[in-house]
């Protein structure tokens, strides 16, 4: 017995975990830098405030504290992108962009007609009203003349 394999699909599902183990991964690492903020910002302050702390000292553990948490903050937005729904959030807006520079393509080609197209009503032969559409004024003012010699 010969079982073929769908290619395509170990494909799709090698891919799919592929996501879902770098998704993880970010998360963890997210996770331990918050807890080794959080451990040597309680070790900084406890050094500080045991040992008298000077401004200089102050200072360098407040641009500590604001460089490692803006590092937080950026980890945080990167870890966010990876989401599906922020996925397709952005999906749909690069689609949206995509349709709406084609579309307006599509009208510059275009052009539109500059007032409602102009119908001529006659009789026919057995008595009913024929419309018929007219390209310019022109044509209009031609066929009225031809009309009126009839009479």
């Amino acid at each position: 017995m010969s079982q073929d394999i769908d290619y395509r699909a170990v494909r799709r599902e090698v891919e799919a975990e592929v996501v879902r183990r770098k998704r993880a991964a970010r998360w963890i690492f997210f996770g331990v830098n918050l807890m080794m903020f959080g451990v040597f910002l309680i070790i900084a302050a406890s050094i500080i405030s045991g040992s008298g702390a000077s401004d200089g000292a102050m200072g360098a553990l407040a641009m500590m504290s604001a460089g490692w948490f803006i590092g937080l903050v950026f980890q945080f937005i990167s870890a966010m992108l990876d989401t599906k729904s922020f996925e397709d959030r952005i999906r749909t807006e690069v689609m949206s962009q995509a349709l709406g520079k084609h579309l307006l393509g599509m009208s510059r080609e275009e052009e539109p007609p500059d007032e409602k197209p102009k119908r001529t009503y006659s009789l026919s032969t057995d008595g009913e009203l024929d419309t018929t559409p007219v390209d310019d004024t022109d044509a209009t003012e031609a066929r009225t003349l031809i009309l009126r010699r009839r009479r």
